[in-house]
């Protein structure tokens, strides 16, 4: 499912990447958005560690209004 999101993720990335870069710094900007994914892993994960170790229900809350889709 993670995959499949993904893949439909970079379809809008590839389309939208010659507007916010040039040919020169391309590599640049695509690293930086792939940095800045792992950094939102990251803090996904250690958010979800932290909650899950309070209350279960109060977790289960919080994921659902931070992914309404």
């Amino acid at each position: 499912m993670a995959n499949a999101a993904y893949q439909a993720g970079v379809q809008f990335y590839d389309a939208l990447r010659p507007e916010v870069t040039t040919e020169a710094n391309r590599g640049r900007i695509g690293g930086i958005g792939v940095g800045v994914g792992y950094l939102g892993s990251c803090l996904a994960v250690g958010i979800g560690l932290l909650f899950s170790a309070m209350n279960c229900a109060l977790y289960f809350t919080i994921v659902a209004a931070a992914c309404p889709s």
